[in-house]
């Protein structure tokens, strides 16, 4: 009999976390997916009905399109990369790494006033890292994403990459609201979103496909509270140096 409970609670238990992950992905579907698509929707009909635009206004309009149209990608992409990572069955495509070229094929993804504005990048002499080019993109792309949507504005978000002894260190911090250290733990877990955040967009999955990424390396990664903002802090070990002669 206790058997038969305890397989019973089991199920229920199992029945519950299926329904949080489809509530989740419905989410993701109807909210974080419809605000950049209504921007896009938004912004091309005021371009098509109003034939008096000035060119600054029609500029600042298109700026908010490729803004909304590059969320739209990293949440899908973040979408794919998880259902990747969850399966357990991905190998990684190790090659020699310039995390100065990763860094900026990630600024890519967002628009020129965020990187001008908001940025401020230290990038030591690094050595080429032996890693997954693509996933190491999709981190840095992440950590940027996750540090946009919860800084301050008109504060500045710092990036910093440190080439160490053993390890590559990468470290991003942004002021942000005051955030209770309990909740930290709770940060890299996949759709977690703290409570008091709803109107900013993001499926909370972010974060966790860089804490699968670090894994995949071998790293360790960690959010500390400090100077009235969050610094998440990565350490990848070096595990192979490249022989040059």
């Amino acid at each position: 009999m206790d058997n038969y409970n305890s397989s019973q609670k089991s199920k229920h238990s199992n029945k519950t976390k299926q329904n949080e992950l489809r509530e989740s992905l419905l989410h993701i579907i109807s909210h974080d997916l419809r605000t950049p698509l209504s921007t896009i929707h938004g912004s091309i009909n005021l371009i098509l009905s109003n034939n008096n635009l000035d060119e600054k206004n029609k500029n600042n309009l298109l700026e908010d399109i490729n803004y909304a149209s590059l969320r739209m990608k990293r949440l899908i992409t973040n979408l794919l990369d998880s259902t990747r990572l969850s399966s357990g069955n991905l190998d990684l495509k190790l090659e020699w790494c310039d995390f100065e070229d990763i860094v900026g094929v990630a600024l890519n993804e967002f628009s020129q006033t965020q990187n001008d504005e908001k940025l401020d990048i230290k990038i030591d002499e690094l050595a080429l890292f032996w890693g997954d080019n693509t996933l190491l993109t999709q981190l840095i792309i992440n950590l940027l994403d996750n540090a946009f949507k919860y800084s301050k504005p008109n504060t500045k978000i710092y990036l910093e990459i440190d080439n160490l002894n053993n390890y590559t260190k990468i470290k991003i911090f942004n002021e942000t609201e005051y955030i209770d250290k309990q909740k930290l733990k709770n940060i890299f877990d996949k759709f977690y979103r703290f409570e008091d955040t709803n109107d900013i967009s993001g499926s909370g999955i972010g974060l966790a496909i860089c804490k699968s990424i670090v894994k995949l390396h071998h790293g360790e990664i960690k959010a500390i509270a400090q100077n009235d903002g969050i610094t998440i802090e990565i350490e990848l070990p070096i595990i192979k140096r490249i022989d040059i002669k």
